[in-house]
């Protein structure tokens, strides 16, 4: 690798350990895209105490990456997203949210509960962050507002300029919590929909 693509890697590596110190991963390589970059696919899960309950980690990137010879030359993040939810939790959710969009079009943002809520009744709030605000541990107030429904449904709208749009989202239910990201690339050019 480049050293400064080195130097950023170990430092974000030491900075979620100290977060995450019993992190399991586990990397295979992704097909090559069709600008030849090569790519790889990332899961990532934990486990972590937090004011006597338990917390599990799940997140998985897909990474591309530009290379000079042999060497790692530039690193890109396709798509990204994370859900950390209580352990005693038996809500399953699903994520229906596209990993690339078009600029100014609009798209859905869908949180499934897998399982139908009878009776019961969530607290569940999605609002747009701007990229990095997670990572540099700054979180953001999340309006909860009850719904009965099988989860947190949106349509957003995508800027009119490429780049990232970041999701955070909260599911509060008597059985536990659930904090989901997801990251959305934002495209001009409908050719860099598929990479």
């Amino acid at each position: 690798m480049s050293t400064d693509i080195a130097i950023t890697l170990k430092q974000e590596y030491q900075d979620f350990l100290k977060r995450f110190p019993n992190a399991e991963w586990t990397i295979k390589p992704g097909k090559k895209l069709k600008d030849n970059r090569e790519s790889l696919n990332l899961s990532i899960r934990s486990e972590k105490k937090l004011n006597n309950q338990t917390y599990l980690l799940e997140a998985k990137q897909k990474l591309a990456f530009t290379k000079e010879g042999n060497r790692i030359i530039r690193k890109e993040i396709l798509s990204e997203y994370s859900i950390l939810r209580a352990l005693k939790s038996p809500l399953q959710i699903s994520l229906n949210i596209p990993d690339i969009v078009l600029t100014g079009t609009n798209y859905d943002i869908d949180i499934i509960l897998e399982k139908p809520l009878k009776d019961g009744i969530i607290a569940g709030g999605l609002i747009a962050i701007e990229p990095g605000r997670i990572t540099n541990e700054e979180f953001p107030q999340m309006p909860l507002m009850p719904t009965e429904s099988g989860g947190l449904f949106k349509s957003a709208q995508s800027p009119l300029n490429p780049g990232i749009q970041q999701w955070a989202a909260l599911i509060a239910h008597p059985d536990g919590l659930i904090a989901i990201t997801k990251r959305v690339k934002i495209v001009s050019n409908p050719d860099e929909l598929i990479p």
